[in-house]
């Protein structure tokens, strides 16, 4: 009779009772949540109108955002990531799968570059709206950015409150691996979301002949992971996934809009996530500097 006592000490989070008994607890719960912030245990994709529609992401929540390559997934992610940890003072990992650490860390001090402190201080001179990660990228600063640059990059280390940690794991690694890091980082900063940049890049368990089945299996280790992590404390997880050439295609005749056919070679993502967003590019919309976004699911 005192298991479900015993769990909540041990996890840090209640797992189990005897639902109808909890009345008092749901009231109290509630009148807690109403009278705080109620993004304050949340983090936030950055951008106003997902965030509006979405309410935050929050603790156990499986994220996965969907796009074709080249489509601003990792953009997205980093977006994210950055707002999350020097915006609102989260630390975070991001397990990063396909690029050097390096080319990641020019990102986002690139987005750093654009805070809106540096953009009021700097816009009359020229304009300015940040620092082409490009130039940041092939060494093609002028004096001016360059100087510029290494204000931001100062201010980048002496102001960002949250811990955002990036690994670059040196061989593959399963979803197990993973779920060990980020234990490991939450037991000495606390860990208050993860990204996955980006699922496909993550080994099976037990590999098997169907890519499929194997890939499957990943996503269903990953919405454990969430609900599971350090002990049933559980975790906002934002992974990413790559839309298949059908999909694209069919939105590419549909404005940008894509259905949920388009990541049907992984039906788990679609049983398995809370959330699942997308973002959209063509020659038109980069042009003008602009992309679609859309949402699939929105439990």
């Amino acid at each position: 009779e005192r298991i479900p006592q015993f769990t909540r000490i041990e996890a840090g989070e209640r797992l189990e009772g005897i639902v109808h008994e909890d009345a008092e607890e749901v009231i109290e719960e509630y009148e807690t949540l109403s009278k705080t912030n109620q993004y304050q245990d949340r983090l936030l994709a950055g951008l106003e109108p997902v965030d509006l529609a979405c309410k935050g992401h929050r603790k156990g929540e499986f994220w996965v955002h969907c796009a074709a390559p080249g489509h601003l997934k990792t953009s997205f992610a980093l977006n994210y990531a950055y707002n999350n940890s020097a915006i609102y003072k989260k630390n975070i990992l991001y397990i990063i799968l396909e690029m050097p650490y390096t080319q990641l860390r020019k990102q986002l001090y690139a987005i750093h570059s654009s805070h809106g402190k540096f953009v009021t201080e700097w816009y009359r001179d020229d304009g300015y709206l940040g620092i082409d990660y490009r130039k940041i990228r092939d060494g093609e600063l002028t004096p001016k950015e360059f100087e510029r640059f290494k204000i931001v990059a100062r201010d980048f280390k002496e102001t960002v409150a949250g811990r955002l940690y990036i690994w670059r794991p040196a061989e593959e690694v399963t979803i197990d691996d993973i779920r060990r890091k980020a234990e490991g980082f939450h037991y000495r900063f606390g860990c208050n979301g993860i990204v996955i940049d980006h699922l496909g890049l993550v080994s099976p368990k037990r590999h098997n002949q169907n890519y499929v089945v194997e890939l499957n299996q990943i996503v269903r280790d990953t919405r454990i992971m969430a609900l599971n992590f350090a002990r049933g404390n559980s975790v906002p997880i934002l992974s990413l996934f790559q839309i298949n050439r059908q999909g694209l295609l069919k939105a590419d005749k549909n404005n940008g809009v894509y259905d949920i056919s388009a990541i049907s070679y992984a039906n788990e993502v679609e049983k398995s996530a809370d959330k699942i967003t997308t973002t959209y590019l063509n020659k038109e919309l980069r042009d003008k500097g602009m992309f679609l976004i859309g949402c699939l699911k929105n439990r």
